[in-house]
Protein backbone atom coordinates (compact mmCIF):
# COMPACT_ATOMS: atom_id res chain seq x y z
CA UNK A 1 0.00 0.00 0.00
CA UNK A 2 1.15 3.74 -0.78
CA UNK A 3 -1.30 5.58 1.25
CA UNK A 4 -1.06 9.40 0.94
CA UNK A 5 0.71 11.05 3.90
CA UNK A 6 -0.88 13.28 5.79
CA UNK A 7 -0.69 17.12 5.67
CA UNK A 8 1.19 18.71 8.14
CA UNK A 9 -0.51 19.42 11.66
CA UNK A 10 -3.38 16.90 11.30
CA UNK A 11 -1.99 14.61 13.58
CA UNK A 12 -5.01 14.27 16.27
CA UNK A 13 -4.80 15.65 19.47
CA UNK A 14 -7.10 15.88 22.73
CA UNK A 15 -6.93 19.64 23.28
CA UNK A 16 -9.81 21.77 24.68
CA UNK A 17 -13.28 20.71 22.78
CA UNK A 18 -14.06 23.56 20.44
CA UNK A 19 -17.59 24.68 18.96
CA UNK A 20 -19.29 22.11 16.92
CA UNK A 21 -21.01 22.32 13.96
CA UNK A 22 -24.81 20.42 14.25
CA UNK A 23 -24.59 17.21 12.93
CA UNK A 24 -27.95 15.66 13.44
CA UNK A 25 -27.65 16.07 17.14
CA UNK A 26 -24.89 13.42 17.31
CA UNK A 27 -22.40 15.58 19.49
CA UNK A 28 -25.28 15.13 22.42
CA UNK A 29 -23.54 11.76 22.73
CA UNK A 30 -20.17 12.92 23.32
CA UNK A 31 -20.97 15.36 26.33
CA UNK A 32 -20.22 14.24 29.34
CA UNK A 33 -23.03 13.58 32.27
CA UNK A 34 -24.11 16.99 34.19
CA UNK A 35 -21.80 17.33 37.40
CA UNK A 36 -19.09 14.17 36.63
CA UNK A 37 -16.22 14.73 39.01
CA UNK A 38 -13.72 12.34 39.70
CA UNK A 39 -13.49 11.44 43.63
CA UNK A 40 -11.91 13.90 45.59
CA UNK A 41 -10.32 10.79 47.59
CA UNK A 42 -7.38 11.37 45.02
CA UNK A 43 -6.11 14.26 46.28
CA UNK A 44 -6.09 15.65 42.69
CA UNK A 45 -6.49 19.71 41.98
CA UNK A 46 -9.27 21.64 41.02
CA UNK A 47 -7.21 21.39 36.97
CA UNK A 48 -5.98 17.96 37.49
CA UNK A 49 -9.34 16.52 38.04
CA UNK A 50 -10.79 18.42 35.34
CA UNK A 51 -8.14 17.63 33.12
CA UNK A 52 -7.93 13.51 33.75
CA UNK A 53 -11.50 13.70 33.44
CA UNK A 54 -11.69 15.45 29.96
CA UNK A 55 -8.84 13.09 28.91
CA UNK A 56 -10.41 9.89 30.07
CA UNK A 57 -13.83 10.99 28.65
CA UNK A 58 -12.58 11.71 24.70
CA UNK A 59 -10.53 8.17 25.13
CA UNK A 60 -14.21 6.52 26.03
CA UNK A 61 -15.78 8.35 22.97
CA UNK A 62 -12.88 6.14 21.24
CA UNK A 63 -13.59 3.26 22.80
CA UNK A 64 -10.62 2.51 25.10
CA UNK A 65 -11.92 1.79 28.15
CA UNK A 66 -8.59 0.05 30.10
CA UNK A 67 -6.42 2.72 32.08
CA UNK A 68 -3.17 2.38 30.17
CA UNK A 69 -3.36 5.24 27.72
CA UNK A 70 -4.88 7.18 30.76
CA UNK A 71 -2.36 6.42 32.93
CA UNK A 72 -0.01 7.96 29.92
CA UNK A 73 -1.67 10.84 30.35
CA UNK A 74 -1.84 10.90 34.04
CA UNK A 75 2.20 10.53 34.20
CA UNK A 76 3.29 13.06 31.77
CA UNK A 77 0.80 15.86 32.52
CA UNK A 78 -0.56 15.54 36.12
CA UNK A 79 1.52 16.90 39.03
CA UNK A 80 -0.41 14.37 41.88
CA UNK A 81 1.21 10.74 41.82
CA UNK A 82 -1.32 8.31 41.16
CA UNK A 83 -0.38 4.40 41.19
CA UNK A 84 -1.56 1.97 38.29
CA UNK A 85 -4.32 0.63 40.54
CA UNK A 86 -5.54 3.89 41.21
CA UNK A 87 -5.51 5.15 37.10
CA UNK A 88 -7.43 1.82 36.74
CA UNK A 89 -10.16 2.34 39.50
CA UNK A 90 -10.57 5.74 37.98
CA UNK A 91 -10.87 4.25 34.15
CA UNK A 92 -13.35 1.56 35.57
CA UNK A 93 -15.46 5.09 37.09
CA UNK A 94 -15.38 6.69 34.24
CA UNK A 95 -16.28 3.89 32.16
CA UNK A 96 -19.29 3.11 34.43
CA UNK A 97 -20.58 6.84 34.07
CA UNK A 98 -20.25 6.16 30.57
CA UNK A 99 -22.66 3.03 30.26
CA UNK A 100 -24.84 4.11 32.49
CA UNK A 101 -25.16 7.07 30.45
CA UNK A 102 -25.74 4.87 27.38
CA UNK A 103 -27.88 2.59 28.98
CA UNK A 104 -30.45 5.54 28.83
CA UNK A 105 -30.58 5.87 24.83
CA UNK A 106 -33.28 4.61 23.30
CA UNK A 107 -32.88 0.94 21.57
CA UNK A 108 -31.23 1.80 18.39
CA UNK A 109 -30.02 5.36 19.33
CA UNK A 110 -27.94 6.46 18.21
CA UNK A 111 -27.47 3.86 14.59
CA UNK A 112 -24.55 3.98 12.93
CA UNK A 113 -23.04 7.22 12.19
CA UNK A 114 -22.86 8.44 7.93
CA UNK A 115 -19.12 7.81 7.60
CA UNK A 116 -19.90 4.33 8.97
CA UNK A 117 -22.73 3.58 6.57
CA UNK A 118 -20.30 5.33 4.24
CA UNK A 119 -17.65 2.47 4.60
CA UNK A 120 -19.54 -0.01 4.87
CA UNK A 121 -20.70 0.89 1.00
CA UNK A 122 -17.30 0.74 -0.18
CA UNK A 123 -16.61 -2.67 1.11
CA UNK A 124 -19.71 -3.74 -0.89
CA UNK A 125 -17.68 -1.96 -3.91
CA UNK A 126 -14.51 -3.88 -3.02
CA UNK A 127 -12.62 -1.54 -1.39
CA UNK A 128 -11.47 -2.17 2.20
CA UNK A 129 -12.37 0.15 4.96
CA UNK A 130 -11.38 0.67 8.64
CA UNK A 131 -12.21 3.43 11.48
CA UNK A 132 -10.57 4.26 14.00
CA UNK A 133 -7.54 1.84 12.98
CA UNK A 134 -4.64 1.72 14.74
CA UNK A 135 -2.59 4.39 16.77
CA UNK A 136 -0.48 6.63 14.01
CA UNK A 137 -0.83 6.23 10.12
CA UNK A 138 2.91 3.99 10.18
CA UNK A 139 1.26 1.73 11.52
CA UNK A 140 -2.02 1.73 10.07
CA UNK A 141 -0.22 1.72 6.66
CA UNK A 142 1.55 -1.20 8.08
CA UNK A 143 -1.34 -3.18 9.52
CA UNK A 144 -4.16 -2.52 6.96
CA UNK A 145 -2.29 -5.14 4.59
CA UNK A 146 -3.25 -7.56 6.91
CA UNK A 147 -6.86 -6.68 6.94
CA UNK A 148 -7.54 -7.95 3.66
CA UNK A 149 -8.85 -11.48 3.03
CA UNK A 150 -9.75 -13.57 0.49
CA UNK A 151 -13.90 -13.28 0.47
CA UNK A 152 -13.83 -10.93 -2.53
CA UNK A 153 -10.75 -9.44 -5.05
CA UNK A 154 -9.95 -6.11 -3.10
CA UNK A 155 -9.61 -2.79 -5.21
CA UNK A 156 -8.08 -1.45 -2.20
CA UNK A 157 -8.12 0.11 1.30
CA UNK A 158 -9.52 3.04 2.75
CA UNK A 159 -8.77 3.67 6.20
CA UNK A 160 -7.85 6.65 9.37
CA UNK A 161 -6.36 5.81 12.36
CA UNK A 162 -6.65 6.46 16.14
CA UNK A 163 -5.23 10.49 16.34
CA UNK A 164 -7.49 11.28 13.23
CA UNK A 165 -10.84 9.92 15.22
CA UNK A 166 -9.43 12.31 17.84
CA UNK A 167 -10.05 15.05 15.34
CA UNK A 168 -13.47 14.00 14.70
CA UNK A 169 -14.61 14.02 17.94
CA UNK A 170 -13.34 17.67 18.37
CA UNK A 171 -14.48 19.25 15.05
CA UNK A 172 -16.44 16.57 13.21
CA UNK A 173 -13.33 16.34 10.13
CA UNK A 174 -10.65 13.91 9.88
CA UNK A 175 -8.26 12.49 7.22
CA UNK A 176 -8.49 9.58 5.28
CA UNK A 177 -5.76 7.71 3.81
CA UNK A 178 -5.90 5.15 0.73
CA UNK A 179 -4.23 3.01 -1.60
CA UNK A 180 -5.11 0.06 -4.06
CA UNK A 181 -4.30 -3.18 -4.22
CA UNK A 182 -2.16 -4.17 -7.23
CA UNK A 183 -3.33 -8.16 -7.43
CA UNK A 184 -6.39 -6.83 -8.84
CA UNK A 185 -4.98 -5.25 -11.39
CA UNK A 186 -1.56 -7.10 -12.28
CA UNK A 187 -0.30 -10.48 -12.09
CA UNK A 188 3.17 -10.48 -10.57
CA UNK A 189 4.57 -11.13 -13.90
CA UNK A 190 3.19 -8.16 -15.65
CA UNK A 191 3.91 -5.59 -12.70
CA UNK A 192 7.82 -6.71 -12.39
CA UNK A 193 8.06 -6.54 -16.39
CA UNK A 194 7.14 -2.81 -16.08
CA UNK A 195 10.24 0.02 -15.34
CA UNK A 196 10.63 2.06 -11.64
CA UNK A 197 9.39 4.55 -13.36
CA UNK A 198 6.43 2.60 -15.11
CA UNK A 199 4.94 1.20 -12.48
CA UNK A 200 5.17 4.71 -10.36
CA UNK A 201 2.74 6.23 -13.25
CA UNK A 202 0.42 2.87 -12.97
CA UNK A 203 0.09 3.52 -9.34
CA UNK A 204 -0.66 6.86 -9.15
CA UNK A 205 -3.44 6.66 -12.33
CA UNK A 206 -4.92 3.16 -10.59
CA UNK A 207 -5.16 5.30 -6.87
CA UNK A 208 -6.79 8.45 -8.47
CA UNK A 209 -8.85 6.51 -10.51
CA UNK A 210 -10.34 4.16 -7.44
CA UNK A 211 -10.56 7.05 -4.80
CA UNK A 212 -12.47 9.69 -7.82
CA UNK A 213 -14.79 7.32 -9.14
CA UNK A 214 -15.36 4.74 -6.46
CA UNK A 215 -14.29 6.37 -2.64
CA UNK A 216 -15.56 10.22 -3.35
CA UNK A 217 -18.76 9.50 -4.59
CA UNK A 218 -19.64 7.48 -1.91
CA UNK A 219 -18.93 9.71 0.89
CA UNK A 220 -20.49 12.79 -0.86
CA UNK A 221 -23.63 10.56 -1.23
CA UNK A 222 -23.69 9.62 2.67
CA UNK A 223 -23.48 13.67 2.98
CA UNK A 224 -19.85 13.87 3.95
CA UNK A 225 -17.39 16.15 2.00
CA UNK A 226 -15.00 16.12 0.87
CA UNK A 227 -11.13 18.29 -0.21
CA UNK A 228 -8.73 16.41 -2.05
CA UNK A 229 -6.06 17.64 -4.09
CA UNK A 230 -5.96 14.95 -6.48
CA UNK A 231 -2.14 13.85 -5.72
CA UNK A 232 -1.06 10.49 -3.76
CA UNK A 233 1.00 12.23 -1.61
CA UNK A 234 -2.08 14.25 0.57
CA UNK A 235 -4.70 12.44 2.05
CA UNK A 236 -8.56 13.16 1.77
CA UNK A 237 -9.84 15.74 4.52
CA UNK A 238 -13.34 14.98 5.31
CA UNK A 239 -15.60 17.44 7.49
CA UNK A 240 -18.99 16.97 8.76
CA UNK A 241 -18.25 13.63 10.00
CA UNK A 242 -18.79 12.10 13.48
CA UNK A 243 -17.56 8.79 15.08
CA UNK A 244 -19.38 6.91 18.14
CA UNK A 245 -18.42 3.50 19.98
CA UNK A 246 -20.29 2.31 22.92
CA UNK A 247 -17.98 0.79 25.98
Amino acid sequence: MHPGDPRPGDRGTFGPVVARPTLGGVWKYYEQPDGLRLPSSYGLTPSEEEALRTRGWQLLLRGEDDGYLLGEYATERIGTPLTDDEVDQLAAFLRDARRAQQAQWAPGEPGPTPLSRAFAVLEQHNVLARENFACCLDCASGEIVGEFDDSRTWLGAVYYHGGDTADIIENGHTHLAYGVRLPAFFTAQDWNALSGAEQQEAYEKLTVSLVKQVVIPILLEHGIDVDWTESIEDRLRLSNVTYLARV
